[in-house]
């Protein structure tokens, strides 16, 4: 299944380097309020890879 790719701010990416948990935090609430439905994947900057996994959950 191909991701989709998405960004965020440089603000959010500079937490990266500085802690990594808050990093994903606000990775995970950022998407999870912009693409319900979404997990996120890998980050590789200045990429996020979303996984679309709305149909999953209708079964």
């Amino acid at each position: 299944m191909p991701l989709t790719k998405s960004g965020i701010s440089k603000s959010i990416w500079a937490l990266r380097e500085k802690d990594f948990d808050e990093f994903n935090n606000r990775v995970n609430e950022f998407f999870s309020i912009a693409y319900p439905g979404f997990s996120v994947v890998a980050t590789e900057y200045p990429v996020i890879y979303l996984r679309d996994d709305r149909r999953a959950r209708r079964r």
